[in-house]
């Protein structure tokens, strides 16, 4: 089973989006270049970025600052990211036309 959906923040119902693989690489490439790693939790609300291209799912959490992406993946918290890029990637999705691949 292959799979990648993202989960917008402030959804109620916890309701996802199916997005295509491309749409993901584009998401997960604006988190790039990784600054350094936090010793902090991530805490509020954020995108969910999930997908399973193997054995196991993979779940990435994403918070928006000023300058730079939190993300959490893995259980460690990353800071960096380029987070107009992933904004505009975000902006983009149309949850009638996107569809998996």
């Amino acid at each position: 089973m292959h799979f990648t959906t993202v989960q917008m923040p402030e959804t109620e119902d916890d309701s996802t989006v199916t997005v295509s693989q491309e749409k993901m690489q584009q998401l997960i490439g604006s988190l790039h270049p990784i600054s350094r790693v936090s010793p902090s939790p991530l805490i509020g609300d954020c995108y969910t970025l999930a997908y399973q291209a193997g054995m196991d799912p993979t779940w990435v959490r994403v918070g928006v600052g000023d300058n730079a992406l939190v993300f959490e993946w893995d259980d460690i918290v990353y800071i960096g990211g380029n987070p107009a890029a992933f904004l505009d990637a975000v902006e983009a999705i149309d949850p009638v036309q996107e569809t998996d691949e």
